[in-house]
């Protein structure tokens, strides 16, 4: 599945083909099996929309999970 995210990323100007940003969302699974490394990366190069508030929140949740809140 994070092949298949990172794929529509990548085809997509690095937003994706959903609703949200998923430079966030690909942050939250890498941190889940513990590759904090590629967490923290994915979150440095998530592009901020300024008019999408799911971007720092979802943000604010990855680092909680990372410890780094």
């Amino acid at each position: 599945m994070l092949a298949m995210i990172v794929a529509s990323a990548d085809a997509h100007a690095g937003v994706g083909t959903g609703l949200n940003s998923v430079g966030t969302l690909i942050a939250d699974m890498q941190a889940r099996p513990h590759d904090p490394g590629a967490s923290e990366l994915s979150l440095k190069t998530t592009k901020d929309g300024l008019h999408d508030p799911t971007i720092r929140a979802a943000t604010h949740f990855v680092r909680g999970g990372l410890g780094t809140v």
